[in-house]
């Protein structure tokens, strides 16, 4: 499984480039990168996140995802979101997206066979806000977009970053969505303890 990842890995890295300028994703736009993690202890493939007009066309694919180990803890009592993927830039995020993903097939059996899961709809644009929106829009900046897969109901979450103001590494401004439900909840702690907390809508001072 891992060999499989590994070259499903490279070749997304041509098809992004082929993707985004068949869907028409370099007229204008927000900066967005798209990703979808697996949430379960049990390993599934086959995880995408595709255009809701269009299933044949893909903002991210990965062969194979690892079951999910993730127990809390008295520093992290909750599951945060997984961000990662695919960067697309600029086009204009979509109002919606559908998302797969295969169980694994039975012992000897082919790869991709096992049992289909979707394709689950989900609302994306309309759940981002639009001064988050505005900032994505801008070079430099760009909104991280993270589905969960491998179980229902499919969480989404976003996470607003600036990846030119600093020399090394990027710094992220703003995290919203359906884990971060709590208005009263100002910042959250990052798994990495150097890092900066990160400011949780509505409570982010954006650039």
């Amino acid at each position: 499984m891992q060999r499989r990842i590994i070259i499903m890995g490279t070749s997304l890295l041509f098809l992004t480039g082929c993707a985004a300028q068949a869907m028409g994703l370099l007229r204008g736009g927000e900066n967005a990168k798209y990703g979808a993690s697996n949430t379960t202890p049990r390993e599934i493939e086959q995880v995408r996140v595709m255009n809701a007009s269009n299933p044949n066309r893909w903002y991210f694919s990965q062969s194979g995802q690892p079951a999910n180990t993730w127990k809390p803890s008295a520093e992290y009592p909750r599951r945060m979101p997984s961000f990662g993927g695919n960067h697309l830039n600029p086009h204009k995020i979509p109002e919606e997206v559908l998302i797969t993903w295969r169980e694994m097939p039975p012992s000897g059996g082919q790869p991709y066979t096992g049992e289909l899961n979707g394709p689950y709809r989900v609302k994306v644009r309309e759940r981002i806000p639009k001064e988050v929106l505005n900032a994505a829009s801008k070079d430099g900046y760009l909104v991280e977009l993270s589905f969960s897969a491998g179980e229902l109901p499919i969480r989404f979450n976003w996470k607003l970053i600036d990846f030119v103001s600093l020399k090394h590494g990027t710094k992220d401004w703003c995290i919203g969505g359906d884990s971060f439900q709590d208005h009263s909840e100002k910042a959250i702690k990052p798994s990495n303890t150097y890092a900066d907390p990160i400011s949780v809508w509505p409570h982010c001072k954006l650039p």
